[in-house]
């Protein structure tokens, strides 16, 4: 367990940045995996700026999607299709397709999204080369909610009442929304890196018992601390309860 701890977002967010691109450069089809929401933005921005000024490859990556809500799609902002679309995707004028998987959130058959995430990972080198993760506020990781086991894998998760009153922050709407699709811990434990993101004084607790708490169900991002490649990065607010 490796953990950085950086000055301010916008320096946290050219690391990070770095790193996946570092995976990249190497493996111009790396497997990505990057998390939605608020905290990965400046990330995904920064990736596009480096792509621009062609300091890695972004023509032949594969990506796939973390975690979708239950029940939202590509046209609804604050869905993970939507925002992974808006702010990384659609500047490099890139297309989903083939080289690409999201979970459809508005698909009759759930499980059907899960069996072709785990495909899709078995036909593009059987794990993930590197994924970003962002820590919530009850210490989920996805939509791997408190109460999540080492052995749980794709699948639908009814969200907790922590990552519902959150999530209101991402939407324009009033969405009724009670569960959500992810990527689980075996996958996560099988990426080849892992990227695990926070900053801002709010998360200073939860990064606390991140990096100094028992590992327990009841804290999904402790169930991955021991992963053999895996880096924390803080700024100095959510850092300020483990210097």
């Amino acid at each position: 367990m490796k953990i950085q701890i950086v000055e301010n977002e916008n320096k946290l967010s050219a690391a990070i940045a770095e790193e996946i691109e570092n995976v990249v450069s190497k493996k111009q089809d790396a497997l990505m995996c990057l998390c939605a929401g608020h905290s990965p933005v400046p990330v995904m921005k920064q990736l596009v700026r480096d792509a621009q000024a062609n300091k890695y490859p972004a023509d032949s990556f594969r990506f796939l999607s973390l975690d979708e809500w239950v029940g939202l799609g590509i046209e609804d902002p604050g869905s993970c299709i939507h925002d992974v679309s808006k702010y990384f995707l659609e500047p490099l004028a890139l297309e989903r397709g083939e080289r690409m998987f999201f979970f459809d959130g508005q698909s009759d058959d759930l499980q059907e999204e899960c069996d072709g995430a785990q495909k899709f990972i078995e036909q593009n080198g059987g794990a993930i080369d590197v994924i970003l993760l962002g820590i919530g506020m009850n210490g989920h990781i996805g939509f791997n909610e408190p109460g999540t086991k080492e052995t749980d894998g794709i699948r639908v998760v009814t969200l907790s009442q922590t990552s519902k009153t959150v999530g209101v922050k991402y939407f324009d709407k009033d969405y009724e929304l009670t569960s959500g699709i992810t990527i689980g811990i075996p996958q996560i434990m099988q990426a080849k890196k892992v990227i695990v993101m926070a900053f801002g004084e709010h998360k200073a607790d939860i990064v606390e018992q991140t990096i100094k708490g028992e590992k327990t169900v009841d804290c999904p991002v402790t169930l991955i601390r021991d992963h053999a490649d895996i880096t924390f990065y803080f700024d100095k607010a959510a850092a300020k309860k483990i210097v």
